[in-house]
């Protein structure tokens, strides 16, 4: 994976990019399913329903389909991210709603753009990753911009780690 390049604007986005060392479907279904979710986001493999009956998201991402699922907030403590897939293309973009419990479950929007990158005897995806703060959010765009961009890194990472080394041994999921 490379290190995540970030762009914020002057509009509350922040736009992250990174390349991943896995197909696009592999990174899709990474951040589409209920337990690939659950293992990469809060590092646990167990389903978000059996850890806890609050915490749900669909086997196969669809439009208007809620979500839950448990995830490690930046500082390290157990938190939350909920949200409801908007859109859903697979495996070239997934838009959802985003609202982390470390964030006051503020109505964010993430959208998730995966590009194939071929590489000799493979392929990566490039990542990009933009997050749109709600309107009318009480903090200040430099703020938010500066919360995203100590999250991405973080999450990126989890998610890089949890995904390639799956597919660099022929067990793509």
């Amino acid at each position: 994976m490379t290190a995540p390049m970030e762009f914020p604007d002057a509009h509350g986005s922040l736009r992250t990019i990174v390349e991943i060392a896995a197909p696009p479907d592999a990174v899709f279904t990474a951040l589409s399913d209920e337990r690939e979710l659950a293992a990469w986001l809060g590092g646990d493999a167990a389903s978000p329903a059996e850890r806890h009956p609050s915490f749900y998201a669909p086997a196969v991402a669809i439009p208007g389909q809620p979500w839950r699922v448990g995830a490690l907030a930046p500082d390290g403590s157990r938190g939350t991210i909920e949200g409801e897939f908007l859109l859903v293309d697979r495996p070239h973009r997934l838009e959802s709603t985003w609202r982390a419990s470390w964030d006051g479950f503020a109505p964010d929007r993430v959208c998730f753009e995966l590009t194939p990158i071929p590489v000799p005897g493979g392929a990566r995806t490039r990542l990009t990753v933009t997050h749109t703060r709600a309107g009318g959010r009480l903090r200040v765009t430099a703020m938010a911009s500066r919360s995203s961009a100590s999250e991405w890194p973080a999450i990126l990472a989890r998610l890089g780690a949890w995904v390639s080394p799956r597919t660099l041994v022929g067990v793509a999921r």
